[in-house]
């Protein structure tokens, strides 16, 4: 779910939500400022931030990242599966830049 400028920003979000993403602002028309909401112990599938260039600050709770190898063309992914390159905690008041 999206917010608007404007709008309440928290929720209470359903077992059946991920999460909820929130504008805060649209800046220049070269960034937004969002807040998402997750769920405890809710997740997400595996996806990459397309050189999104994201910073991202734990307001309360922790958050858990595995990263994994960007799958090599020549080999065949449902062979090889998805190999895990490194497992990161982000602990409340922490911040870490993504790309």
């Amino acid at each position: 779910m999206e917010g608007e400028i404007g709008k309440p920003l928290m929720g209470v979000i359903s077992q059946d939500d991920l999460y909820t993403r929130n504008l805060v602002d649209e800046g220049n028309g070269k960034f937004n400022l969002m807040l998402l909401c997750w769920g405890p112990s809710h997740t997400s599938t595996i996806h990459d931030h397309a050189d999104a260039h994201c910073f991202m600050k734990v307001l309360s709770g922790s958050l858990n990242e595995v990263r994994f190898e960007w799958p090599n063309e020549e080999a065949d992914v449902n062979d090889q599966g998805m190999v895990e390159k490194d497992r990161n905690t982000l602990k409340e008041n922490g911040v870490v830049y993504i790309n």
